[in-house]
């Protein structure tokens, strides 16, 4: 700074080299000043993309826990349960496990209709709390309170596939 003003006293004074000096600086700031500032990096960790689709294969597949899809996907538990992905993450969630439970639904139908027992169908709908196991009343005998009801409901199912007559 003292420089400059030494340096603007001798111009000032007449001296042909300071002025030269004096303009040439005055460029170089101008120049600085029109200049734009490099751009400001955001602080933190690179954003995630969030693969929707694949978190609804997974839940559909199966997968009832969103840790271990994320683990499946390399995405941190944090980051889906974050502000910015969580309402997505959730939906597509639970969109994929109820494809599962429909999935699991229909297979184990057409099971009952050709008269199968698969044991993978019978490990899906234990996945979904369904039980093998008839429920027993205080008497020692079976709850058949809504059998027909639900036998009917099997037959016109089995019907409207075409599987009846």
């Amino acid at each position: 700074m003292l420089i400059v003003r030494a340096l603007i006293r001798k111009a000032i004074k007449g001296d042909v080299r300071a002025m030269q000096e004096c303009l040439a600086l005055a460029k170089n700031s101008a120049k600085d000043a029109a200049r734009e500032p490099p751009p400001r990096r955001r602080a933190g960790r690179p954003l995630r993309h969030v693969d929707l689709v694949e978190i609804q294969r997974l839940a559909r597949m199966g997968m009832s826990d969103l840790s271990k899809v994320g683990r499946c996907l390399g995405v941190p538990k944090q980051t889906l349960l974050g502000p910015a992905h969580v309402e997505a993450v959730k939906d597509a969630f639970e969109t994929g496990r109820a494809m599962f439970e429909r999935d699991a639904l229909q297979e184990y139908a057409d099971d009952i209709a050709h008269n199968w027992r698969n044991p993978l169908v019978i490990f899906k709908m234990k996945q979904l709390n369904w039980t093998d196991r008839q429920a027993v009343t205080s008497g020692g005998l079976p709850d058949v309170t809504g059998a027909r009801d639900r036998l009917r409901a099997l037959i016109e199912k089995k019907r409207a596939l075409g599987g009846g007559q």
